[in-house]
């Protein structure tokens, strides 16, 4: 991942930003009992992030990414609009949640999203619409 590391030390820590900046080459680190909102309504991740187990990150109701990885392991909040755009990784890795309120999602052309369990629970996305886009992919993996 990236250059520069931002994690939060202590126990819950609760972050609240208005505005995201970074060039892609960054990782956030939210360790389980921290909170991260990313207030707005539409918003670009310019970072990778880790969200570990027993974490919670809320991002824009409309958010996109591109040359970033996401790994959700804890808690993510509703979100209308998701776009995986290309060399983006959007990762829900043994979340502690497995049902996830997304209305539209689009995985662009060289995009990948994925939902990865080594247990049995079904993970379950409800939402409007699912649109994949040429050479994008998406996988649901479970390694028992």
């Amino acid at each position: 991942m990236g250059q520069g590391s931002l994690s939060m030390s202590g126990n819950n820590v609760k972050m609240s930003v208005d505005k995201i900046v970074g060039d892609s080459s960054g990782i956030l680190t939210v360790r389980p009992t921290q909170t991260i909102h990313m207030r707005g309504s539409e918003g670009h991740l310019p970072f990778s992030l880790l969200s570990q187990k027993g974490s919670n990150v809320t991002f824009p109701s409309s958010m996109n990414c591109r040359g970033v990885e996401v790994a959700m392991r804890g808690v993510m909040g509703e979100m209308t609009n998701l776009t995986v755009g290309p060399e983006c990784r959007f990762i829900l890795e043994n979340s502690t949640e497995t049902e996830f309120m997304l209305d539209h999602v689009v995985v662009q052309t060289g995009g990948y999203m994925a939902a990865l369990r080594e247990d049995r629970q079904d993970v379950r996305m409800t939402g409007k619409t699912f649109d994949i886009r040429g050479g994008a992919k998406v996988s649901r993996l479970c390694t028992i």
